[in-house]
């Protein structure tokens, strides 16, 4: 059983930190990831806020799952927490994965290598063709009179 609850899981294209402690992440995705190509290579990254059942060093197994389940990517974060009634937020680094049609991408966690994955997050990946900003004005008419 994990020892840890997510409070909020936010996908996006990177986090980092500043010098002052705060994250700052770059590209949060809302609904959905459009992508203009299939297939497609992009990096993601996930950033988690989340309170753990025990203070010392655990270890998190994730696993990114794109919706062509066959590409499969796993990592592990060890994390020291100091204090365990305190929520904390940890992220992942840039992660690249391939994407070979439009799905679900998800993000599984398991606290020992034993145990089940559990899913902690899913966002749709939907392919949208690129239009370029001139195709866009004139499908949209914003000529102006004066």
């Amino acid at each position: 059983m994990l020892n840890a609850q997510f409070n909020a899981v936010v996908v996006c294209d990177d986090v980092r930190k500043e010098m002052s402690g705060k994250d700052i992440i770059i590209g949060a995705y809302g609904s959905e990831i459009q992508v203009h190509a299939l297939p497609y290579q992009m990096n993601v990254a996930f950033w988690m806020e989340m309170t753990s059942k025990r203070s010392g060093p655990c270890n998190f197994f994730f696993q990114i799952q794109p919706p062509n389940t066959d590409h499969k990517v796993e990592i592990k974060l060890v994390i020291d927490i100091t204090n365990h009634k305190i929520p904390f937020a940890i992220f992942t680094p840039q992660i690249p994965i391939g994407i070979d049609r439009e799905g679900s991408l998800k993000l599984y966690v398991k606290g020992t290598e034993t145990e089940k994955y559990e899913l902690i997050k899913t966002r749709e990946i939907k392919y949208v063709p690129f239009q370029s900003p001139a195709a866009l004005t004139k499908k949209t008419n914003l000529s102006s009179t004066v």
